[in-house]
């Protein structure tokens, strides 16, 4: 496959070759029929624009094709071959030479619809020819053909010749060869094919003998001009280039036969003065194609400019306003209507002042007035202070502008970009608010901060006082409990031992009666000891806590407190309460016992009240007394200073641990109410 692949390309290369190597022969056998030197040197060679056009087009590959259709057409002259070679070799190194300086130093476009392609085009021309001119004719000098004082006549000649083939063939074949199309709408092709009738009617009338066979007045070559300029205004350079083709093809034909107005003495002579001719008309069509040709990519260009800007102008979220010198509206796009609420056709030619507050309007004249005449292109407006717009309906409100300044055709125009802002402004009162608020709550939250650490150094020292008082108490209730070991139970233990050694050293001493009475001293000593000890055993851990029931611990609280301090309590519940937590049970016990121990120590009264009720979730256990009561102001001062009052205290923090709270009401001669509050499933 893949040397099929190449034996095809190959095949297709040679059979460009081939042709190339046709066409060269035939378009040189034509020029060599026209006028030559020595049968070699004319003023007419087409095959110089085809070589250099097929080397453009297809590259520097078809190089063979030129070389040999020179070798051939020269050789087909009568040439020596020393000759033939040396004019092949220069014939091919011109179509190389060209090729390669309008490809890779002036990078040309095949399109010659660019000034710079055909004035660069025209420069390799002329250079490349030279390559020929020179090579050929030092050719034609060695080998004996024209002596060397014909030399530059001749180089002359065949630059000529070169050149101008070059101009005139290479253009066609560049144009139609990079873009092929023909648009086949009937009017274009009807003016086409007047054109082409108008220039063969007009090239035979100049050049062809029509009418006027032997008028020889130059003038008469100018009416080809204008149908160039024709082809060039309408069809752009590949028809510039074609008419130009067919009008030197017809020229040069009447001219080879003695007609038209550059018929000289000699047709030598004659196609030296219309190869001169023709060759300016050939420059004078492409340069005024390509000049056309770039000046419709401008006005492309700027169509599109146009379109893109109408499209970004018209559809724009910003309000865009043109003024001239004298303050008119000349542009109002559909955000100015939206912005200012009225329509464009409104206030075009109409002044911006109907859209500027009247305190503002004076200012506005003269900023504009300074802004024109500093230079400066463009400035945001407002930067001394808010821009405010003023609605149709008369409603004033703040925008952001910009503004900048563009002279056209000796006139100042001022675009004004306007973008309404009152809702940013909106936000910024909001905002502003948001941060005062959050200012203040800052420092609120400050204040919060500090009391909090007060609090909690406060609470802190609190704590550790209670952890002192709680150490003391728990030291001083070891002592009460060693106390009551050695004061009672020690001494009635001795008691007993001392009774029980005498009666062991002498079991016959005593008689019946008194051994009798003896034994029941020793009985009662045991009574004794065993109600000490039931006592404290009771006092440390009371029986009563083993059941769940609150209301027979209470029970037991009263008739306890009546037989050991003499305070008679009342008890009333609404209902039968269960605390199934031995713990919580424990603590309440405890608590009301302390604080029954309060009224006895301190309220001055041996009566109280207990209350036992539920409220929702919460159980309440109001002990209250009718005793001499106390400043609860002074009690919490004298806690935090000298660690006074720390039972309540110490009992309110317990029961924040089970989710309760203590609750207490005091005055001087207006008793005490304590209230115990937690919750039911604590």
């Amino acid at each position: 496959m893949r040397r099929t692949a190449l034996n095809s390309q190959f095949l297709s290369y040679l059979a460009k070759v081939g042709l190339l190597t046709l066409i060269y022969f035939a378009a040189g056998r034509l020029g060599l029929t026209v006028s030559s030197i020595e049968g070699i040197v004319t003023l007419v060679w087409p095959p110089t624009g085809i070589a250099l056009a097929a080397l453009l087009l297809f590259g520097y590959r078809l190089w063979p094709g030129v070389a040999l259709g020179a070798f051939v057409v020269n050789s087909s002259a009568g040439a020596p071959l020393a000759t033939v070679i040396g004019i092949s070799i220069g014939n091919t190194l011109e179509a190389v030479a060209g090729a390669y300086l309008l490809r890779h130093v002036v990078g040309f476009h095949h399109s010659l619809e660019r000034l710079q392609d055909v004035s660069s085009f025209i420069s390799v021309t002329a250079i490349s020819a030279m390559v020929s001119a020179t090579i050929g004719t030092a050719s034609l000098t060695l080998t004996g053909i024209i002596p060397w004082t014909a030399y530059s006549s001749t180089w002359w000649v065949w630059w000529l010749g070169d050149a101008l083939g070059a101009l005139v063939v290479a253009p066609v074949l560049l144009t139609w060869g990079t873009n092929s199309r023909i648009d086949r709408q009937p009017r274009t092709l009807l003016e086409a094919t007047a054109l082409l009738a108008s220039l063969v009617v007009v090239s035979q009338i100049a050049f062809g003998g029509w009418f006027a066979p032997h008028m020889v007045d130059v003038r008469l070559s100018f009416v080809l001009l204008p149908f160039l300029v024709w082809a060039a205004l309408r069809f752009g350079q590949r028809g510039a280039v074609t008419a130009t083709l067919v009008g030197t093809g017809m020229a040069v034909w009447g001219t080879a036969h003695g007609f038209g107005p550059f018929v000289l003495e000699t047709v030598h002579l004659s196609l030296i003065f219309l190869g001169s001719y023709m060759g300016a008309a050939a420059v004078t069509a492409m340069l005024l194609a390509a000049a056309l040709a770039e000046r419709q990519q401008v006005e492309k260009a700027l169509r599109e400019n146009q379109a893109r800007l109408t499209g970004i102008v018209t559809s724009a979220m910003d309000a865009i306003i043109t003024i001239g010198a004298d303050q008119r509206i000349i542009l109002f796009n559909k955000a100015a209507e939206q912005m200012f609420r009225c329509t464009a056709a409104s206030v075009i030619g109409q002044p911006l002042d109907q859209f500027i507050p009247d305190r503002f309007r004076l200012l506005h004249g003269k900023y504009i007035h300074a802004f024109g005449q500093n230079g400066i292109t463009n400035r945001a407006m407002g930067r001394l202070g808010a821009v405010s717009g003023l609605r149709a309906d008369g409603e004033e409100f703040p925008v952001e502008a910009s503004i900048s300044q563009v002279e056209m055709a000796g006139q100042k125009l001022y675009t004004v970009i306007l973008r309404d802002i009152t809702e940013r402004k909106q936000a910024e009162i909001v905002q502003d608010q948001l941060l005062h608020d959050l200012a203040e709550e800052r420092a609120q939250l400050k204040q919060l901060t500090e009391t909090l650490e007060e609090l909690v150094e406060q609470r802190t020292e609190q704590v550790r006082t209670l952890a002192s008082v709680l150490t003391l108490a728990e030291q001083q209730e070891r002592n009460r409990i060693s106390q009551v070991l050695h004061d009672d139970l020690q001494q009635l233990l001795y008691s007993l031992q001392i009774r029980l050694m005498t009666l062991n050293a002498q079991p016959s001493a005593l008689e019946p009666p008194a051994l009798k009475e003896y034994l029941d001293k020793i009985s009662e000593i045991l009574d004794r000891t065993i109600q000490v000890t039931r006592t404290l055993v009771i006092e440390l851990n009371p029986p009563i806590l083993q059941s769940n029931g609150l209301n027979e611990a209470f029970q037991w609280i009263i008739s306890h407190m009546k037989e050991g301090y003499g305070l008679d309590v009342e008890v009333s519940a609404q209902a039968e309460y269960q605390v199934p937590d031995q713990d919580v049970r424990a603590l309440l016990v405890r608590m009301a016992r302390e604080i029954l121990f309060n009224v006895v120590k301190h309220a001055g009264t041996n009566q109280a009240q207990v209350r036992l009720w539920q409220e929702g979730e919460m159980l309440l256990i109001c002990i209250e007394d009718k005793g001499r009561g106390f400043d609860l102001q002074a009690l919490e001062a004298g806690a935090e200073k000298s660690g006074t009052g720390f039972g309540l205290f110490s009992m309110d923090e317990r029961l924040n641990l089970i989710g309760g709270r203590l609750e207490i009401k005091s005055a001087p001669k207006q008793g005490t109410r304590i209230t115990i509050i937690i919750p039911v499933n604590n």
